[in-house]
């Protein structure tokens, strides 16, 4: 036995081009069937008009997706990535000498080879002078840099939910919902680092993900 499958129907079809089809597909059987000048003429009348509404859609759906583009450019993204023969991390990962298929040793191998060409040269204290000495120098004013309950609100509002956790443990969907309540103490610790110049030491830890770019 075998399983019928209808046909992919375009994007921009809608009931009068449908109707329109099953008139030329009826007009072409009545041809085939009789094989006369008016049945020939009726098909070419059906198909011509078929093809006209046809391509009047398509081109109404081609300045849709144009318009779309500017206001929903994910949903560009989104067809694109729909259309990409891979998508995700590779299976396999080599760096030329070792293979690697799970996750855990994928990223284990992007570590290795990062940390291979990492270098931490020492600078001659001479260069540092003069490449400090090409720095615009900041005035008082230039400092003055004040976070705002508002800035935070509005920051903590963009956040994605679909982010994992940080360094922290925080999931970003809690401090999205909770961002009213704690926008006036994260204000205060902001403006108390930014004016003494002192980071907590947890800020400065992240995690890092190596993220694989198809050619």
């Amino acid at each position: 036995m075998k399983t019928k499958r209808e046909a992919a129907k375009p994007a921009w079809t809608n009931a009068d081009l449908k109707n329109l089809k099953k008139m030329k597909r009826a007009a072409l059987r009545g041809h085939s069937k009789y094989r006369t000048d008016s049945t020939r003429a009726r098909y070419m009348l059906a198909n011509a008009e078929y093809k006209q509404l046809n391509d009047r859609l398509y081109n109404a759906y081609q300045d849709h997706l144009q318009n779309n583009l500017k206001n929903n450019p994910n949903s560009f993204w989104r067809y694109v990535n729909s259309q990409r023969k891979e998508t995700g991390l590779p299976s396999t990962l080599t760096d030329g000498l070792l293979e690697a298929e799970s996750t855990v040793d994928i990223a284990d191998l992007f570590r290795s080879q990062f940390s291979s060409v990492f270098t931490n040269e020492l600078l001659d204290p001479q260069d540092v002078a003069a490449a400090t000495r090409n720095v615009p120098r900041l005035t008082a004013s230039d400092l003055q840099i004040v976070i705002t309950d508002d800035m935070v609100k509005a920051a903590g509002m963009d956040l994605k939910c679909s982010t994992g956790c940080g360094p922290d443990g925080i999931p970003s969907l809690v401090i999205k919902r909770c961002i009213h309540s704690l926008a006036t103490p994260l204000t205060t610790v902001f403006n108390r680092s930014l004016r003494t110049g002192v980071f907590p030491t947890c800020w400065k830890d992240s995690y890092g993900f190596p993220v694989f770019e198809s050619s």
